[in-house]
């Protein structure tokens, strides 16, 4: 019975937050080269992680995306981390991919940041800007932390959604 009554609180929050948001986002969402949004959907998402190496959100198989924007210089996002890391742990990899864009303008700091907090998954993107980063423009961001979900179709499906849900989550459908 508890998973029940759970999961459908699960189903209607994210329900409600997709709604309260889909038409602001079709609105306030525009293309740009390495990344596109269109009827509240990422359609087109393309950068160079930390890593150097090339990414594409084509090449994303899992049926949800996670969608972190941070920054090393951000109290905030740096305390929200260690869930983060905590979820990336838990969560399986089939399910769920986790893709971190930081709002750093400084690479130093930004991968010492990434090593210093144990963000050990490996899709890590910056395009080095701060506030300025095009996909802060377009993902119309105002403050970070700020996250989204996306679903197996790459629409947002929910955002700002509190760390300790996906955790519920998980326990509930293990």
């Amino acid at each position: 019975m508890t998973i029940k009554i759970v999961t459908f609180f699960l189903i209607i929050t994210l329900a409600c937050r997709s709604n309260e948001s889909s038409e602001f986002y079709s609105k306030n969402i525009s293309s740009v080269d390495s990344i596109e949004i269109s009827n509240n959907k990422i359609v087109y998402l393309k950068a160079k992680m930390a890593s150097g190496d090339l990414f594409s959100l084509d090449s994303v198989k899992t049926p949800y995306v996670f969608i972190d924007f941070w920054a090393s210089w951000c109290k905030p996002c740096r305390n929200l981390n260690p869930k983060i890391v905590e979820i990336y742990k838990i969560l399986d990899a089939q399910k769920i991919t986790i893709i971190s864009i930081s709002l750093d303008s400084d690479r130093k700091d930004w991968i010492k940041a990434i090593q210093k907090d144990g963000l050990s998954w490996p899709i890590q993107i910056s395009d080095l800007r701060g506030w300025e980063s095009i996909y802060a423009k377009k993902m119309n961001i105002q403050s970070i932390p700020s996250n989204f979900l996306l679903d197996s179709n790459r629409k947002i499906i929910a955002s700002e959604i509190e760390l300790e849900w996906l955790l519920e989550y998980k326990k509930v459908n293990n």
